[in-house]
């Protein structure tokens, strides 16, 4: 083996001196391979006296670190310039993606959690039609909220329509439209809406139908509606965005925009795109926001914009 190695040094020298050194660096890698085989052969030890740490010292990888490749202060200025633009442009989508993504989860998530609790309260109270509830009427929207969310965890509630705020429902909401506004003081004032506010700082708000229909099957007879704000009083406060809508009927909680509604409430599409209160059933089925981005989704046909 050690015969061989004094040829494998030979051919490293030759490979440094020929692969672009300047001359100077040439001159010296030449030095130090003549005077390590030279001490080789007088030694007899080819391992005890070549310095590869000499030889690396002309390595090379200086090539990379010389002036000749150095980047100048404009050229540095325009990548860092174009990074921003870049950045500037896919950021804020990629912000409103997550953010959509989240409101999915936890939309999702009440929907599971209103659905469990509603069971539990028909074991103990039987259905919302044995309720004994009045139409928009506070002291009736207080039963059917306490009754719904007795088995979750709230941090506050809010009896007064007029003062909810605490509860975290803004002063004002928006439709899809983002023009529409809905005021929120008088507008809950009338209906005698009630609230909670949950553990996560969400919001669910409860106001009392009496068994009105609002399509076929189990909303032939819905019996409250249930609001709910996924960020409480934090905005964009929009109806399909961050707030949402749920039915109360006789054995189940539904979302609001199922193809059983009526078209002349809220069934998706018309009744997301126009108002935004139907949009609720479409995050929860197809599990994306992707009517804020397109207009031709459909239960029958496209279920995401990119379909």
């Amino acid at each position: 083996m050690a015969s061989h190695i004094p040829h494998r040094v030979l051919r490293i020298c030759q490979y440094i001196i020929a692969s672009g050194t300047s001359q100077s660096q040439s001159h010296g890698v030449s030095r130090h391979c003549e005077e390590g085989e030279r001490s080789a052969a007088r030694r007899g030890n080819p391992l005890s006296l070549i310095k590869v740490k000499d030889l690396l010292t002309y390595s090379p990888i200086h090539l990379f670190t010389s002036k000749r490749v150095a980047f100048t202060l404009a050229e540095v200025l325009v990548t860092l310039g174009v990074i921003g633009i870049v950045a500037a442009m896919t950021i804020p989508n990629l912000v409103q993606s997550y953010q959509e993504k989240v409101t999915v989860v936890k939309v999702k998530k009440i929907y599971n959690t209103l659905s469990n609790s509603y069971q539990l309260a028909i074991l103990d109270y039987d259905t919302a039609d044995k309720w004994e509830m009045t139409r928009r009427n506070v002291d009736s929207g207080i039963l059917m909220r306490n009754r719904l969310l007795k088995n979750v965890k709230t941090v506050k509630v809010c009896n007064n329509p007029k003062e909810q705020k605490a509860c975290g429902i803004a002063d004002v909401y928006y439709l899809f439209d983002k023009k529409t506004v809905e005021e929120a003081t008088s507008v809950f004032n009338e209906r005698a809406t009630v609230s909670a506010l949950l553990a996560d700082g969400s919001t669910v708000m409860t106001i009392v139908n009496e068994g009105e229909s609002r399509g076929t099957g189990e909303l032939s007879h819905v019996y409250g509606n249930i609001y709910y704000d996924a960020n409480g009083i934090k905005p964009p406060n929009v109806y399909g965005k961050d707030m949402f809508m749920f039915y109360l009927t006789g054995n189940s909680i539904i979302p609001s925009g199922t193809t059983n509604e009526n078209e002349n409430f809220y069934k998706f599409p018309k009744g997301c795109i126009n108002k935004g209160y139907g949009c609720t059933a479409w995050v929860i089925y197809s599990g994306n926001m992707d009517y804020l981005h397109c207009d031709d989704l459909s239960w029958e046909g496209k279920h995401k914009c990119s379909d």
